[in-house]
Parts: C-alpha cells; structure tokens; sequence
C-alpha cells in the first residue's frame, strides 16, 4: 500500500525548489537596475554597495526571509496533512463485502488502497480498495461505498479496441500494464510516485546556497530587519525635508515663541485694538501647549459680530510670523466680554503645514 508521508529531506527539497524559483523570478527583475544603472557608475564601490543592499531590501527582506521563517512550520504542516491521509488509508474499511466483478464471487484478498477523486474537478479525495480474486484471477476495484470503479476506456491505438489496463504499486514505484482485448497491442510504463524531480538547471546548487538562506543568515537579516524599522521613520523624515527644502527653510525662520514671549506680544496688541482687562488663563499643558484669554471691549458701542472680528484680526496679526494660532473654537462673546484660546505648533512638520495652509 502506498504511503503518503515520507522522508522530511523530501518537503524540505520541494519547498526549497519553491524558495529557488522565487529568488529567480525576482533576481530577474532586478537586473535592468544592476545592468543600466549600477554597472555604468564609475564608483564600484559605490555600485557595489547599493547593489547589495537593494538586493537586500527588495529580494531578502521581503520574500527570502518570510520563507526562510516559514520553512519548518510548512513543512511540518506538509507532514502533518500526509500523515492523517496514511491514518485515513490505514483505517479505512469497505462497508459492504465486495465481490468480483468477473465470477461474482467474495472473499476477495485486499492489495493495495488508493486516494483518488472520484470525479473529474473534485477536490475531496476518496479510498478506492483494489482486489484479487483467487478463484478467476481477475482484479476488482470498489469505493469504500461499495460502488465499482468503472475504468475509463482507453481504444488500442492499433485496432481501437478496448484496452485491458493493470496497476501494480510497490512502494514509490507503479507499474501500468495495458493490452489489447483483441490484437497483440501491449505497453509497460514505470512511474514514480511522489519522489521530487531532479533539477533540470545546472545552477540549482548555486541558487539554493544564494536562496535559500541559512540559521546564521536568517537571524542575521531578522535583525537588520529589525534595525531598518527604526531607520524608516527618520529615513522618511530626511526624504520629505529634502523633498520641501523651500518651505523647512521658512519653518527655521519662523520664531518660535515661548508663552511669556507669545503673551507679551500679544497683550499690546489686543489693547492697542480697543480692548482692556486682558487676562491670560494657567497654561493647558496638555497634548499641546494651550492658552486660555479674556478681555473686555472698551468700546460698548461695538456689536457682538464686530467685537469678535476686531480681536481676532488683531490676534491674528500678531501671531502671524510665529508658531501661534488662535484655536478653531474662535472667539466668544457676551455682554462685551470676550474669551478665546491660542495653541502653539511646536514641531517643524506642524510648523510646514501651518505655513502650507494644509
């Protein structure tokens, strides 16, 4: 009887064929950049550096060292999947003791199991039993329903005749004798089962010790990994300065106000618009740095509308040039009494945005 589960060299050499033709693929198409780009700087050095880094970040890092982690839980999942189909085969029974389908009679002598789809399409995989007869010598094949296996007709490519087909399996081996009903048309074929084919390319070897990244390899670039993480944000940072050089050049020359500075200046100038009593609140030192104010209009004529745009174009002014802002709640006002907060922008990618108008 067959059996599915097999020597572990075996999963390890078919999913390292895997890992080879991914390593392939995407060397592949990594070699325009190293043929027109890297090859033609006359820095070798500095050829060869980015060579082997590109090849790291775009090749090793993301489709070497996923496989290189997978490899032994795969594998054992591969195992674990051929070792219930060897349990399966082993217990498996037929339900109803069959019969020959030549001389009709039982007692059949079981030689061999299969798993086979029963039709075509059909992934779920069924146990086809194969018999011997002792009393004619002719061969019957059942599912464990009990229901014969018709085997497909093949014609003689002779006479067209049907042709008589007979398995035998030992081991990896299978045998598959098919003759003629009614000329001398007969053939032999020898296949083997489940047994990885022999690389064709030369370079197999080559590509598995490049591919197919070792222990010491493997926690080498896990680590990198780890380190490049890190790197990315200030990597991102530095990309996106150099991307808006004109407008960090503006945030270097914005001032950047500390609270007694921003309240000194703008205490002038709220009085100076017609305002008095100005109060500057505790400062909210929270996820940003805020400042509560209140004052009164010192002109009681000045309706609500005009008493709050008169303040806020005064602050607003002032705050112009640094990195301070009247917050979007706006301005209150009642009864000539007027309250509002100012925020502060304190990072450089705040400060862009605010002189951005984003």
């Amino acid at each position: 009887m067959i059996t599915y589960l097999k020597d572990r060299k075996v999963y390890e050499d078919r999913y390292d064929r895997v890992t080879v033709e991914i390593g392939r693929r995407e060397g592949a198409s990594l070699g325009w950049v190293f043929n027109e780009s890297l090859d033609k700087m006359e820095n070798k050095g500095l050829a060869n550096f980015w060579e082997e880094r590109i090849y790291w970040w775009l090749i090793e890092l993301p489709y070497l060292l996923p496989r290189w982690e997978k490899r032994d839980v795969t594998i054992d999942a591969w195992m674990f999947e051929d070792s219930m189909l060897d349990k399966r085969l082993e217990e498996a029974r037929p339900h109803v003791e069959p019969k020959c389908t030549s001389c009709k009679k039982q007692g059949l002598r079981l030689v061999n199991k299969l798993l086979l789809t029963r039709e075509p399409g059909d992934e779920r995989k069924s146990v086809l039993f194969i018999f011997d007869c002792s009393s004619c010598k002719k061969r019957t094949a059942c599912w464990e329903d009990g229901r014969e296996w018709i085997t497909p007709s093949i014609p003689c490519p002779k006479c067209q005749s049907t042709l008589n087909e007979d398995v035998v399996v030992k081991g990896y081996n299978m045998t598959t004798t098919t003759k003629c009903q009614s000329c001398d048309y007969s053939n032999i074929e020898k296949t083997k089962i489940g047994m990885s084919k022999e690389p064709d390319n030369p370079l197999y070897e080559e590509h598995k010790k490049l591919f197919c990244l070792d222990d010491e390899r493997g926690a080498l670039m896990q680590a990198y990994r780890e380190k490049l993480k890190e790197m990315i944000p200030d990597f991102e940072e530095e990309m996106k300065r150099d991307a808006n050089k004109e407008l960090y050049s503006k945030v270097a020359k914005v001032p950047k106000l500390k609270i007694p500075e921003v309240i000194d200046l703008l205490r002038p100038a709220i009085e100076t618009a017609g305002y008095r009593e100005v109060v500057f609140e505790k400062p909210d030192l929270g996820v940003y740095v805020s400042i509560s104010f209140s004052c009164m209009d010192s002109d009681v004529k000045r309706e609500d509308a005009k008493s709050r745009k008169g303040l806020k174009q005064a602050i607003s002014k002032a705050l112009v040039d640094t990195n301070w802002r009247l917050t979007t709640d706006g301005i209150s006002y009642r009864l000539g009494y007027l309250t509002g907060k100012i925020r502060v922008y304190e990072k450089d990618e705040e400060i862009v945005q605010l002189i951005s108008g984003k």
